[in-house]
């Protein structure tokens, strides 16, 4: 039995400001010349489920929703006249005719446009979601409209089965067929230690990260930090309305939050917002330029060690991407402590793990004084990494699941 995929995705705006900016002549390009410029970016998943499906004989293909530049390439090239995102999407859809579609960032489609694809478009027989962060009450009609769900958290996995939704776990990996344009003509200078990442004030997201990351300037720790640093806006407003939401909540009136949908999203706020002050430490570590994909990768290889630490979302369970892109790179990892990173790598062996503040920084400074064996383990998490954590691997273990649920 076969089938024929398609996985659509959103990218970030930065990654696409940054790849216009790389190719100002990119309307001299036809739609699929543009495609595959922007797929060698090897941004997120890029490509990577197209690739490698197609090794194990799957037809599949890949569309990016929200590149407006490409997409409009293509209507010009398919007699599409006027462009909309969802109308081009659907006449690709209607071209392409596939089995299985998979949907990336699930949020970004109305469960009335699930709904509407699956009418339009009637070759489809499972629409598969995605899910990788924390989903709100709201969320679920869109999760719900898909067939079933992947995700990387064990967490989440366990939120979903609890809301009724079918979901299975799906892991992050690294894409092995970047190794040689990772070593080729890559410009960044070796570094002992880096960190590339975000850093969101809150304690779902990256309020632990940041204090390791101070505490390791502070101890006196050479490092090069990859962010940006970004303001919230209107916060004044925002900490105003916070708080005059947990007025009305000590009254039982705050229901009256959910009247609109911005003061909605506030009361949804777990804790007072706030932004960041940083030291004059990491501001001198700090190099606001955003790395992503190929990029990424290559400064990756380039530095001896590399900082991880999940969100704070992410529980007691390792489940990001940082894991097998690091060590895939073939740089050393040290990453938070959770009870199940055995599954993915043997601890102190071929990633290093931190319990607690100290802990990390006791054990970068052996790391960085012990070169000889912190690269034995960056050899045995990059060996480790590519025997299991390919998205080779892992499209094996999806396509194993969608034959299943196709003969259900």
């Amino acid at each position: 039995m076969s089938y024929k995929f398609l996985k659509v995705t959103t990218y970030y705006p930065p990654v696409l400001e940054h790849f216009l900016k790389k190719y100002p002549e990119i309307d001299n390009f036809n739609f699929n010349e543009q495609l595959n410029l922007l797929l060698a970016e090897a941004f997120g998943w890029a490509n990577f489920f197209q690739i490698n499906l197609n090794q194990i004989g799957v037809d599949a293909y890949e569309i990016v929703f929200n590149a407006d530049s490409i997409q409009k390439k293509w209507a010009l090239e398919n007699g599409v006249n006027e462009y909309s995102r969802e109308k081009v999407f659907l006449k690709q859809l209607s071209k392409i005719k596939p089995d299985i579609l998979f949907l990336q960032d699930t949020f970004s489609y109305s469960p009335a446009f699930i709904k509407q694809i699956r009418k339009e478009i009637p070759t489809i027989k499972k629409i598969i979601g995605w899910l990788c962060s924390p989903y709100k009450i709201d969320d679920l009609n869109s999760l719900a409209a898909c067939d079933f769900i992947f995700t990387c958290s064990e967490l989440f996995l366990k939120k979903m089965l609890k809301d009724g939704l079918k979901c299975f776990r799906f892991n992050h990996a690294f894409e092995s067929t970047l190794l040689p344009k990772i070593k080729e003509v890559n410009n960044f200078n070796e570094v002992d230690f880096l960190f590339v990442g975000s850093v969101f004030p809150g304690s779902d997201l990256h309020d632990q990260r940041v204090k390791i990351l101070e505490r390791l300037l502070e101890e006196g720790i050479q490092m090069r930090i990859h962010t940006q640093i970004q303001k919230t806006p209107n916060l004044l407003i925002k900490q105003i309305a916070y708080r005059f939401y947990q007025y009305l909540k000590k009254y039982n009136l705050g229901r009256v939050y959910n009247i609109m949908p911005s003061a909605k999203r506030l009361a949804q706020y777990k804790e007072y917002p706030v932004d960041f002050k940083f030291s004059n430490n990491f501001y001198k570590s700090l190099d606001r330029k955003l790395l992503y994909g190929i990029d990424m990768l290559k400064a990756f290889s380039k530095s001896k060690l590399v900082f991880n630490s999940h969100g704070g979302v992410a529980g007691d369970y390792a489940c990001n991407i940082r894991m097998f892109e690091a060590t895939g790179a073939g740089s050393c990892l040290i990453t938070d402590y959770k009870k199940n990173i055995n599954e993915f790598f043997i601890p102190d062996e071929e990633v290093v793990t931190y319990k607690s503040i100290e802990e990390c920084v006791e054990k970068v400074k052996w790391l960085l004084n012990n070169p000889v064996e912190m690269k034995k383990i960056a050899e045995a998490g990059h060996r480790r990494t590519l025997r299991e954590h390919t998205f080779y691997n892992r499209c094996s273990e999806m396509d194993s699941i969608i034959r299943k649920e196709l003969v259900l």
